[in-house]
């Protein structure tokens, strides 16, 4: 048997989700606070995927297999962890998975959000939670850039390290929607998986086709030319949200948005 969790976070003070030699990852405080309540023994925790530094969740999914003592039910294990948890991190589920079942290559997609903050400055509570765009955007030309961003693509301009991390840079991604919320703009990328920094990539350009800078059909060029130095910086961490890890392709499909990430009800 094993437990398979639904993870919050708010990333701004951590080192991303996996664990890091010099640094705190959102990973290494749960598996610290499960050994705590496993009576000290290691508790080892697989998450969905990776998340950048300052890179925040709503339903990160990690699992691991309990040890056969202390005898811990979910729903008490969500509640004792969440007691002892920081604030920044919460358990929003724990269930009862097959032995089978692996937190990353059982997912059959993932939706990230990318939030921009526009007209007005985002203040002091919401700063780590979106990017500021000073200059007016233009979210016909926004959206128009995205369609030649759907379906598989090489999207080694859209990435960092490639050479590094030895990714094969050819991805799909299924949809991409944008919705606004009042001075809020969201741009929700739905795919199978991702490579390193391929959202944020791909934001840094699309925020300059907003922002009037770089034409919508440029991105084309820039995702043909498999060229990273072609494409525009890369977005800020702030703004970005790992909303939802999907194991069923229907729930994928019916995958809409309907509020701001950092306004859902837990």
């Amino acid at each position: 048997m094993k437990y398979k969790l639904e993870i919050a976070y708010d990333g701004t003070n951590y080192a991303g989700w996996q664990n890091q030699p010099n640094s705190i990852s959102v990973q290494q405080v749960v598996e610290e606070k499960l050994s705590y309540l496993y009576a000290n023994k290691k508790i080892s925790v697989r998450g969905a995927g990776r998340t950048d530094a300052g890179v925040h969740a709503l339903g990160m999914t990690a699992s691991f297999s309990p040890p056969d003592t202390p005898l811990i039910s979910p729903d008490k294990l969500m509640k004792a962890m969440n007691s002892i948890l920081p604030d920044s991190i919460y358990i929003k589920n724990v269930q009862t998975a097959d032995q089978e079942f692996d937190a990353r290559f059982s997912a059959v997609g993932k939706a990230y959000t990318y939030v921009i903050c526009r007209s007005t400055a985002p203040g002091p509570f919401l700063c780590n939670w979106c990017y500021h765009s000073k200059r007016s955007l233009n979210t016909d030309k926004l959206r128009k850039a995205t369609e030649f961003l759907v379906g598989e693509h090489d999207f080694s301009s859209f990435t960092v390290a490639l050479s590094k991390t030895q990714k094969n840079p050819i991805r799909k991604i299924y949809r991409i929607e944008v919705k606004e919320f009042g001075n809020f703009m969201c741009v929700t990328f739905i795919g199978k998986s991702f490579l390193y920094k391929m959202i944020r990539s791909l934001m840094g350009t699309l925020i300059n086709v907003a922002e009037g800078k770089t034409e919508p059909r440029k991105v084309r060029e820039i995702l043909e030319s498999k060229d990273r130095s072609k494409a525009h910086v890369t977005a800020p961490a702030n703004g970005l949200f790992l909303v939802e890890v999907f194991y069923d392709e229907k729930a994928l499909e019916k995958f809409k948005l309907t509020n701001l990430p950092f306004l859902n009800n837990f």
